[in-house]
């Protein structure tokens, strides 16, 4: 199992989509695992890093989908563990780069993130 890589430090700080403030550090995100499954299919466990600095919350119905699209889906195929592999040694340095940046928060989530979950929302 990989977890996030040493040295990175996390603490994603920002505004959710409805305003409020949100702070989430490395040992919160951690706690749900952050980590992948690098062979079994099964619960992966790790933070969905982009959009949970998107959304605001590692536990909106968006990022809990995200997770299970992840979990039920990409981690029992080779090519969707090599996708979250890949997702989880790029993302935490991308999601601290999206800290206070609300505009580009919204846009992620507007154009990318929301036309994903809308596909999803019934699937998973």
């Amino acid at each position: 199992m990989n977890s996030i890589p040493r040295g990175v430090i996390l603490n994603i700080k920002g505004k959710s989509r409805l305003g409020d403030r949100y702070e989430l550090s490395q040992d919160q995100l951690q706690s749900g695992g952050g980590r992948t499954s690098s062979g079994s299919s099964g619960n992966s466990g790790g933070g969905c890093y982009i959009a949970t600095a998107c959304y605001g919350s590692y536990n909106c119905t968006q990022v809990l989908t995200f997770r299970n699209f992840r979990d039920e889906y990409l981690s029992r195929t080779v090519a969707g563990r090599m996708f979250i592999k890949t997702y989880y040694a790029l993302s935490p340095g991308f999601a601290k780069w999206l800290e206070n940046q609300y505009r580009i928060n919204t846009f992620i989530r507007e154009r990318f993130l929301e036309p994903i979950y809308k596909f999803l929302k019934n699937k998973y």
